[in-house]
Formats: structure tokens, C-alpha cells, sequence
């Protein structure tokens, strides 16, 4: 499944299994797998790509302004609103008496307060060095640095969580293979990240993508790959699933009327949130 790369600035077939690639979206270079179905970014960045691009993102625009909205409720002791399709997977991880989580890409620590709540053996991985001090400066365990600093951390642990980062990852490969090594037999991982299916609410997205467009998302999931990818590294499917309705949005039309597809059934949610468990 991890191959080795040649130093090229594009892959040349599928970075989880090998296969056949197409190109499916030359606006945004992003090819698919024609056996494990994973849509991904063609283009191979370097690690100084993504440490200017998240600097820039979290302390630079306004597109991440949230990130200091929470801290500032985190470091004042206001309760931080956790949404329903991360906290399903947060109350699951309570429900099954997890005593040592990881978190990959933890940002300013809105999950860590949660684990530190239920008094749950916590620790978070973050590549932006400024997010970090601030996490840090309150007193959250949040180290510096990127995935593969799992790696690294002394034992092994019940569950690793990543809140909207896999999408983000350019070697997904690793990123498996370290879960493996990293969770004990029985632990469990949970993610969320955007659906790429979500596209198909539309009548001609052409080259669309409708979530952030590569270096920042590379990998772009549907359920079905998420569940092929899930198998291939020996992972069960406790449960994968995408968001049956839109975030609420009261003053637009679109959400009343992509309510009322998500009763239908014909509706793509915005998120995909899952658990898979090694075995």
C-alpha cells in the first residue's frame, strides 16, 4: 500500500493502492482511482507549501477567524459549541471508555476542553506553530508538528480523531500506516472531512469542487472510498456516513429546499463523519 515515491511533482498512479488513475478535474488537477475510487490533488507539494499556506490561513485572513473566536471562549471559560457530527463521534469515544485519545490537527484545543471535561488522557498534534502557543498558553496538551508525530508518542492509544485534516494530508498512506502502528487493537479512528459527492446537488458542476481547492484540501472523499481505503489497511466500518442535511442557514432559501431533499433522500451532505476500528 506505501510505495515509494519517485521525486517527481506528480504522482503516476493511485498513493494508496497503486491502481489506475484518470483525471477527472484538470481545473484542479485532481485524478481518481479507478479501484479504490479516491479523488485526489495529482500534484505533489512540499512541506514548505503547506506551512505557508496554514500560516496564512489561520493568522493572516479572515477565512479562519473562528479559531480566535473559540480561544478566546476557551481561554475565559465560556462552553465552546461542538457541532452534532463531531460530537457523535466525541460521545462515541466517552460511550466506549477510550482513556487515550490523540488528536491530529487539534487547533486552539475545542475537542482537548471536551476530553479534559470527561477527564480523558488527552493529547493534540498541531502544524501551526501560532495556534499552538495559543492552546499552550492556557494550559492545553497541544504540541507542535505535523501527523507524523503520532509516530513518535510513547505506548499506544484507544483512538485517534481528526477533525477536517485528512482532506489535508498529502501522504494518506502514511497517515494509515501510522494508525496502525499507534492504536491498540480495538482503538478506533474518527474523522471528518467534506463530501465530494456534495457536488452532485448541482445541475452542472463541471470542474466545481465546492470545498477548498488544492494545496489546501488534496484529498477529496465520497463514502464509497473512504469505506474502500477504510478495508485496504484493515480497518472494520463501525460507521461511515455523510451528513443528511444541510447546516442550518435561517435567511437562505436553498437550506429550507435541501431540507426538504435530505427527507427525500436525495440530498448530499456537506460532511462525511466516521469511525473505523483496527481489527
Amino acid at each position: 500500500m506505501m510505495k515509494e515515491k519517485e521525486k517527481l511533482n506528480e504522482y503516476k498512479d493511485c498513493k494508496i493502492c497503486n491502481s489506475t488513475i484518470r483525471l477527472i478535474n484538470p481545473k484542479f488537477n485532481l485524478v481518481q482511482c479507478e479501484k479504490c475510487k479516491l479523488v485526489f490533488c495529482k500534484t505533489i507539494f512540499t512541506q514548505q507549501n503547506f506551512i505557508n499556506v496554514y500560516n496564512n490561513l489561520y493568522n493572516n485572513t479572515n477565512q479562519y477567524k473562528v479559531h480566535i473566536k473559540e480561544f478566546e471562549n476557551l481561554k475565559n471559560g465560556r462552553p465552546i459549541r461542538i457541532g452534532k457530527v463531531k460530537r457523535e463521534i466525541l460521545n462515541f469515544l466517552k460511550k466506549r471508555e477510550a482513556k487515550s485519545i490523540v488528536e491530529i490537527g487539534a487547533g486552539v484545543g475545542t475537542a482537548a476542553g471536551y476530553f479534559q471535561t470527561h477527564k480523558i488522557n488527552y493529547k493534540g498534534i498541531e502544524l501551526d506553530e501560532q495556534t499552538v502557543e495559543r492552546a499552550q498558553s492556557i494550559g492545553l496538551p497541544i504540541i507542535s508538528g505535523d501527523f507524523k508525530l503520532l509516530k513518535t508518542l510513547e505506548g499506544k492509544f484507544n483512538g485517534v480523531i481528526a477533525f477536517e485534516v485528512v482532506e489535508h494530508l498529502q501522504e494518506l498512506d502514511v497517515l494509515f500506516l501510522i494508525l496502525k502502528e499507534k492504536l491498540e487493537l480495538g482503538g478506533y479512528f474518527g474523522f471528518t472531512v467534506p463530501n465530494y459527492d456534495k457536488r452532485k446537488n448541482f445541475k452542472q458542476p463541471n470542474n466545481k469542487i465546492y470545498q477548498s481547492p488544492p494545496p489546501i484540501h488534496l484529498n477529496f472523499f465520497t463514502v464509497e472510498s473512504l469505506i474502500n481505503i477504510s478495508s485496504l489497511y484493515g480497518f472494520e466500518i463501525v460507521f461511515c456516513k455523510a451528513k443528511k442535511f444541510p447546516y442550518f442557514i435561517w435567511n437562505k432559501f436553498s437550506t429550507y429546499k435541501n431540507f426538504l431533499k435530505g427527507i427525500l433522500g436525495v440530498y448530499e451532505g456537506p460532511t462525511i463523519n466516521g469511525i473505523i476500528q483496527l481489527k
